[in-house]
């Protein structure tokens, strides 16, 4: 098994050894003659241990006055997902842009999360009310995690890259490995960075990934009828209005919800990751 982890944008490639029982890591981006080879029997303990390294390896830069090798800034893709003509296999991965980074969510992003969606507005059109207070946060993590083990779901913490902080969320939903499609939903952020960059940035590196990295045939999008600002929004980036499903659910706030639904075909991708890249060159 080999996987990658990702800390202050330096990279880690992990592989497990099955006889040993043991992870081990090596960053792959340092600067050449770095020591940086490590190990741990958990993934847990594997990812304090890379972070330790990270930190050893600035340390020893600045120290010895030398210039550590630039973070790295692109995506990151297990190398374990392989793109098959017959199956896209969508895995858990790190997305690094420009303004963002996203990043499979977990429990270390619950304070973060916590305090950019306490505010109510943020949630008036999501399948749930706002936080209610961190261990409110914790269980919905928790929820997103299970729903990830399942397969059926990828639900990424979307970290600002300037202040290296969780600011909001955003997810690969009902994943359909065999026909090549799954949604791209249950997405919100913090009222400081809406209407900024962020959700621009978010759906490209989305969009890009499975598309060129796994094959997607189709990506869906859907948003609430009363949510007129999102139609806007999802129309803008180029994606097809498919229809409203009516009566689709009840709405947290009782209000009888009309989901309306619009698809981006890989046919479509070339002109809508043109203009998202014209979108954030502005």
């Amino acid at each position: 098994m080999e996987s990658m982890m990702e800390y202050r944008g330096y990279i880690a490639a992990v592989a497990y050894d099955d006889a040993a029982q043991t992870f081990f890591g090596t960053v792959v981006n340092a600067r050449p003659g770095f020591s940086a080879v490590f190990e741990a029997t958990d993934v847990k303990a594997l990812r304090r241990e890379f972070e330790v390294t990270v930190e050893d390896y600035l340390s020893r830069c600045k120290e010895d006055g030398v210039q550590p090798t630039e973070p790295y800034y692109g995506k990151i893709q297990s190398p374990v997902t392989k793109h098959d003509a017959d199956i896209m296999d969508a895995q858990p991965v790190v997305l690094v842009g420009e303004h963002v980074r996203l990043e499979p969510i977990g429990h270390q992003h619950a304070w973060d999360l916590y305090e950019a969606g306490k505010e109510e507005s943020i949630w008036r059109y999501l399948p749930r009310r706002a936080f209610a207070d961190l261990d409110d946060a914790r269980e919905w993590i928790e929820s997103c995690i299970a729903a990830r083990e399942s397969g059926t779901t990828i639900q990424f913490a979307v970290i600002h890259g300037e202040e290296e902080r969780a600011i909001g969320s955003t997810g690969y939903l009902d994943i359909d490995r065999p026909n090549r499609a799954l949604e791209i939903g249950m997405t919100w952020y913090g009222v400081d960075y809406q209407r900024t960059a962020v959700n621009t940035e978010c759906k490209y590196l989305m969009l890009r990934h499975v598309f060129d990295d796994l094959g997607a045939l189709r990506v869906c999008l859907k948003t609430d009828h009363r949510n007129e600002r999102s139609q806007r929004a999802i129309e803008r980036i180029g994606a097809v209005r498919d229809g409203v499903l009516r009566n689709h659910r009840i709405a947290w706030d009782g209000v009888n919800r009309h989901s309306v639904y619009y698809s981006i075909i890989d046919s479509e991708w070339p002109d809508v990751k043109e203009r998202l890249e014209k979108m954030l060159a502005r």
